[in-house]
């Protein structure tokens, strides 16, 4: 018995090593093709199910090492080898490597490879809401912090967050009126161009509400069978009047616009700068000119459409308010929009894999009986009894 342990286990590392050989050649040209494509996976975790394809090698060279063992416990090597074909160990081996090369195909596929260059169309169900931004000079009023314009586009930034699968327009106004992002279903296109918006985008200073809502008006199609919201934010303060016409039009045609007033009754100087010293804007008299929030006009305009009104609050009450109002009306879906996306190609590594299956199932497993053309039935049942009678001879030396 000792004489034959180190052949079984050199049986068993031999195994191993024909094993581990075509699999890391495999895996490494697995590998070389995924980086020459330039491939990024969409669930890279699924990656670390490859390590089960070494735990097949590993299983199988533990198999070769028992029925090395089983072998030598029957008898001499030579006269059991003549009962059982040789090949079928190869059958074996290539049958692990199969189910081995298979498996780390599956985790490839299961981790979603993508290259190359797409387009995919977008087609969302909601409504379309224009969000108006007011960034006259009386927005950098500090009497919320850090100021205004700055809390204003913090609420946005929150709001368009809310606003799933709703496409979002960006318009500011002053004295003048400005579309600075169409509707998008990109959000964060929309909250780029929050970020560049100032008191500088817009020539015309003041704060002209009316021109705003007009804008709306001519922005959507009479004939447009979406919903059509709209998210007002401002301090309140009309300087230029005229919303009364706007307001109705808004109204006949069933446009729903939600008020969000910014800052607070009391008011604060407007910040200026004059000859490039800081300052505060200042009236015929020389008095620091105050702005306040005009809460009253808000209000108004929000109660004629049947919208919600509110003052911006740090626990964003109103914008949630203003949110589940938009998120009940009625949706419809959005005009499809194409972008340009990675493809996902795990099609091939599944065929691949499924194809690997099937030829390690259609191969035959384990030994038969020799069948071959030249030895008799006499000749193996003499091969069985020199193998029963050598092992029976082993054991009691042993």
């Amino acid at each position: 018995m000792t004489t034959r342990r180190p052949i079984t286990e050199l049986a068993a590392g031999m195994t191993l090593v024909v094993l581990l050989v075509p699999l890391i050649a495999f895996a490494a040209a697995l590998a070389g093709i995924l980086l020459l494509v330039d491939a990024q996976f969409a669930a890279p975790a699924w990656l670390h199910a490859a390590w089960s394809a070494p735990l097949v090698v590993l299983l199988e060279a533990h198999a070769r090492w028992r029925r090395a063992r089983l072998r030598a416990a029957l008898g001499e090597s030579a006269a059991v080898g003549r009962l059982v074909e040789d090949r079928a160990q190869g059958q074996r081996v290539l049958r692990a490597l199969l189910a081995a090369a298979a498996l780390m195909l599956l985790a490839v596929a299961c981790a979603r490879p993508q290259w190359g260059v797409g387009e995919e169309e977008l087609r969302r169900r909601g409504v379309d809401v224009f969000v108006l931004l007011d960034t006259s000079t009386s927005m950098l009023a500090e009497d919320v912090r850090p100021d205004r314009l700055a809390r204003a586009k913090l609420a946005l930034a929150s709001l368009v967050d809310r606003l799933e699968g709703d496409r979002v327009g960006l318009v500011a106004f002053a004295g003048e009126a400005r579309l600075v992002c169409p509707l998008t279903l990109d959000h964060a296109a929309v909250k780029a161009f929050l970020d560049l918006v100032g008191p500088d985008i817009l020539q015309v200073q003041g704060t002209a509400i009316g021109p705003a809502l007009a804008l709306v008006s001519r922005s959507v199609p009479e004939d447009s069978t979406r919903g059509v919201a709209v998210v007002l934010i401002t301090d309140g303060e009309d300087l230029e009047g005229g919303i009364d016409a706007p307001l109705a039009e808004l109204k006949r045609r069933g446009i729903v616009v939600h008020s969000l007033g910014i800052g607070r009754p009391e008011g604060g100087p407007v910040p200026i700068i004059e000859d490039g010293r800081p300052g505060y804007m200042q009236d015929d008299q020389g008095r620091p000119v105050v702005s306040r929030l005009d809460l009253a006009t808000l209000e108004r305009i929000a109660r004629e459409t049947g919208g919600v009104s509110g003052v911006a609050s740090s626990g964003e009450v109103e914008l949630t308010a203003i949110g589940s109002a938009i998120g009940s009306m009625e949706q419809t879906d959005a005009t499809a929009q194409a972008t340009r996306v990675k493809p996902e190609r795990q099609q091939a590594f599944l065929a691949a894999a499924f194809v690997l299956l099937c030829v390690q199932l259609a191969l035959p497993d384990g030994g038969r009986l020799i069948a071959r053309r030249g030895v008799t039935r006499v000749e193996r049942l003499a091969a069985a009894a020199q193998a029963r009678g050598r092992g029976a001879s082993s054991r009691r030396v042993a």
